[in-house]
């Protein structure tokens, strides 16, 4: 009887209590309230270096090009409609199908639409237009771009205004691409402004330009390639909107990050 005894406290001692249970839930808790931050952030870290490795190895296929041809792929390049033939693939507007395998830069990158994509694009957080194709990267409108003048006969065409590296003072101040979305102002059935994809950038030096730059990176930086191959985070500029906007538009710019680079671009 003296040793069931023994067994029977021996059993109970080393049983957990409730108390102790809810104790080690409690440490478990705070441990993960305190390590999921800094995972969080390690994760975009991660994501923030691989994009800025996929747009040097997208400026790499812009030196290619021009080694080969003498001269800068523009953004896009006169097309006909419904087509149009751009940095990431022809664009087909009437069916908003994109063919990534021959896009200006195709060629130069063999074909490897994955390296055109940033890792924190969020595809589901804007409207997509272009299939998602151009992965959340803008290109600089300023290296060749369409303009429009009078032939011989006076009749207004349009023409490709292209450029060389030598058409640039600079090349380590020159950008060619950054992470880009763009805030779309009412238009037809659409009542309220939205948040688009972009395939390009354009500053607010220009009469036309809107903010077209999105700083989705942690810090709230947006990642820029320059002509030179560099790769550098870049903090917003302190540009107001054009000043035609509706509020919900302004609202919009700071909410997603969406602005200028410089007052230029």
């Amino acid at each position: 009887m003296g040793i069931q005894n023994l067994r029977f406290q021996h059993t109970r001692h080393k049983a957990f209590t409730l108390i102790e249970i809810l104790v080690v839930i409690a440490i478990i808790g705070v441990l993960t309230a305190i390590l999921l931050p800094a995972v969080q952030a390690a994760r975009a870290a991660a994501r923030s270096t691989q994009c800025a490795s996929r747009m040097r190895q997208n400026v790499l296929a812009v030196h290619l090009y021009h080694d080969s041809l003498k001269k800068l792929p523009p953004a896009n390049i006169v097309s006909n409609w419904p087509t149009q033939m751009t940095w990431f693939g022809e664009v087909n507007y009437a069916t908003n199908k994109v063919r990534t395998d021959i896009g200006l830069l195709a060629p130069f990158m063999e074909r490897n639409a994955t390296v055109q994509k940033c890792p924190s694009w969020d595809e589901n957080s804007v409207t997509p237009l272009y299939e998602s194709a151009n992965g959340g990267y803008g290109y600089n409108l300023a290296i060749g771009q369409s303009v429009w003048s009078q032939d011989n006969a006076g009749n207004w065409v349009q023409r490709q205004s292209l450029t060389r590296m030598s058409n640039f003072k600079s090349t380590s101040t020159t950008v060619v691409l950054s992470d880009s979305a763009r805030v779309q102002l009412p238009y037809g059935d659409q009542t309220a402004s939205i948040v688009t994809e972009n395939f390009y950038i354009s500053g607010p030096a220009r009469t036309i330009s809107e903010p077209s730059s999105h700083f989705r990176h942690q810090g709230k930086v947006a990642n820029v390639a320059f002509l030179d191959g560099h790769v550098e985070a870049v903090l917003e500029k302190d540009v107001a909107p054009p000043s035609h906007w509706p509020q919900d538009a302004i609202d919009l710019k700071k909410r997603y990050g969406i602005g200028y680079l410089n007052a230029n671009y």
